[in-house]
């Protein structure tokens, strides 16, 4: 049962004991970054993380087509988490190189992350069926929070994947399964799962997220290139990294906790469209302000660098984990229709996966590539243009907290003009109930009144569709659904099977869905008459 007024803790502590297998996850596509992963050739690595990425952007659609079809989300979670732990457990027994090598090593980094994407896509969907928006963005902070603390003590204390040392035991493995296993025993398979949805369209909100991070990725290249610039000039040398200038490397993930919390609880206190504009200011003070944090300063006859690197450092990660808490597993399953909701957010995480590839392939300079000489000269100046067309577009985005429903997933193809037709024309006077009980849950039903409500729905509201032309609606099925105040087929059409089983005394939840299945069948009919006839 959804909590509206209290924080579901016990449904909060199952999502977050995943957060263990995605931070393993995340373990091994650092190792492959820094290509300290397995004993191959760095090229190698990059190789098989590019065959990786790969693969994890085609399992991105397989996932999301997938994850629409079945309830099962929490079996797919599972299985995403413990299939790479298992193949790390292997790898650990047999050694690398091993007999098996590369066949295994490849099995394991493609699993990691089509894996990636199945855990975080099933646990995404089962989220938004099973936790109201007012708490969701918390839970998913802290998700993300813990992951990155655990990476952040893995890397302190020296703990590595498929590594015994120093504690003697498979510690990342071992915690990501223990974990796992007790996440099943909260037996999610029985929880109820409700389409909570906000009725909108999620690209209001990702043409502006595009903008950010086309400022993101300009500012970060035209920074580090003029730094670099910078100390040629003085003839210098320089790491070609602000975090190791700073020294404050190992501190990158608490940097990004800070901004994945901060991001959460605005989220759910002030809503997503004012979180959102938060990060569209934060990426334009980033590209306005960051350049005063390094420079050339003369001394007499000598000219020296000026960096300001942890300063620098801090802003930066602050920002990226304020993103990363607001636009990776929240919005794009928020608004938008219930049916195609995971293949929505695969699309989205493809371009942000797009996105990264992009961005460590310049970084890396794979494939001979580099930051061009007009992102060097002009990229900050774009960068501050794109933030503020993004500020500007903002400003018309759809709200999401306090207007989510929950809205049956339908299996007819309705599309949202026939969904605003069968609203207009069938909408009864006893709908107006059901409609007062969905708005006290906010506490609103006192200010808003029966003529009001007259207004917000229009007035062609009483074109009745007969029950008795429903398949399955005899004359003692009508009297009973009468009985319960049902008057038409579209008021049957728009209720849920086991809402309308408890309504009408005697009806399985079975017989119910039958109903409303035809109910709907028939509504579909007349609108489809209806629109021929025009």
């Amino acid at each position: 049962m959804l909590e509206y007024r209290h924080f579901p803790w016990k449904s909060s502590l199952y999502y977050l004991l995943y957060a263990p297998a995605f931070a393993y996850f995340l373990s091994i596509v650092v190792g492959l970054i820094d290509a300290s992963l397995f004993p191959f050739e760095p090229g190698e690595h990059l190789y098989l993380l590019g065959i990786s990425s790969g693969i994890g952007a085609m399992g991105l659609l397989v996932t999301g087509l997938i994850v629409d079809r079945t309830r099962r989300t929490d079996i797919l979670m599972a299985l995403a988490s413990l299939i790479p732990v298992a193949l790390g457990m292997t790898i650990s027994v047999l050694g690398s190189p091993n007999t098996h090598t590369p066949i295994l090593e490849y099995a394991l980094a493609a699993s990691v992350f089509f894996g990636f994407g199945m855990l975080l896509m099933s646990w995404t969907n089962q989220l938004n069926e099973t936790v109201v928006v007012r708490f969701r963005a918390r839970v998913a902070g802290v998700f993300l929070a813990i992951s990155l603390m655990m990476i952040f003590l893995y890397d302190m204390f020296g703990l590595s994947p498929f590594s015994t040392e120093p504690t003697g035991i498979l510690l990342q493995e071992s915690l990501a399964a223990a974990c796992v296993f007790i996440a099943l025993a909260f037996r999610p398979w029985r929880w109820e799962h409700h389409p909570l949805t906000v009725r909108g369209r999620s690209s209001s909100y990702f043409y502006p997220m595009v903008l950010i991070l086309g400022a993101h990725i300009l500012w970060y290249f035209s920074t580090l290139s003029n730094i670099a610039a910078n100390f040629d000039f003085v003839g210098e040398s320089w790491s070609g990294s602000i975090a190791v200038e700073s020294e404050w490397e190992l501190y990158q993930p608490l940097m990004l906790i800070v901004g994945i919390l901060v991001a959460a609880i605005l989220a759910d206190t002030k809503g997503r469209k004012t979180a959102f504009s938060f990060a569209v200011l934060l990426v334009g003070l980033l590209a306005i302000f960051g350049s005063a944090t390094y420079g050339l300063v003369q001394f007499g006859s000598t000219t020296e660098v000026v960096l300001h690197s942890g300063t620098l450092l801090v802003g930066e990660r602050f920002v990226e984990g304020y993103l990363l808490g607001l636009c990776s597993l929240l919005i794009w399953g928020e608004i938008g229709t219930p049916q195609d909701r995971a293949f929505r957010i695969s699309l989205v995480w493809l371009f942000f996966l797009g996105y990264m590839a992009l961005f460590w392939a310049v970084d890396l300079h794979a494939f001979g590539w580099g930051t061009p000489t007009w992102v060097t000269e002009l990229g900050r100046e774009f960068a501050i243009v794109l933030s503020l067309l993004a500020l500007y577009w903002a400003a018309n985005l759809p709200e999401i907290l306090g207007r989510e429903i929950e809205m049956e997933k339908l299996e007819l193809d309705f599309d949202d003009d026939m969904v605003e037709e069968t609203v207009d024309a069938f909408v009864e006077a006893d709908d107006f109930e059901s409609i007062r009980s969905q708005l006290e849950i906010i506490d609103t039903a006192p200010e808003i009144s029966d003529n009001e409500m007259s207004e917000i729905l229009g007035e062609d509201f009483n074109d009745v569709l007969p029950m008795r032309r429903v398949p399955g609606i005899g004359p003692a099925m009508e009297k009973r659904l009468r009985k319960a105040g049902y008057e038409s087929a579209a008021q049957l059409a728009g209720e849920t099977p086991s809402r309308l089983a408890s309504k009408v005394k005697g009806m399985s939840e079975k017989g119910a869905d039958k109903i409303v299945r035809a109910a709907r069948s028939r509504v579909k009919e007349k609108l489809d008459s209806e629109n021929s006839k025009d």
